[in-house]
């Protein structure tokens, strides 16, 4: 069900699971190609482990190592996003 409920989650931040792609791979391909992203949760970045939260929600660990969190601001424009998508997925397909 979508929720509109800004209170209960944000909705500029997208969390991913690629199957089979570490997440520090593909973060380190993204910052080649202009792009800052992030793995696990924003309150344990910088660690190399596997988000607690997913964790908690069930998501086994060698799932949970390919996760990327990626943040849309205010200031992205839709030239941003098509570039960020064809970027993306010369990375994982």
């Amino acid at each position: 069900m979508y929720s509109t409920d800004t209170m209960r989650h944000l909705p500029n931040i997208v969390s991913l699971l690629i199957e089979g792609l570490e997440s520090e791979t593909m973060i380190l391909r993204l910052d080649e190609a202009g792009f800052a992203t992030s793995a696990g949760s924003a309150c344990s970045s910088g660690s190399l482990e596997p988000s607690h939260v997913l964790s908690s929600i069930g998501v086994p660990s060698n799932l949970a190592y390919g996760s990327l969190r990626i943040s849309i601001g205010r200031d992205t424009t839709l030239a941003d996003l098509k570039s960020f998508v064809e970027a993306f997925a010369k990375i994982i397909l």
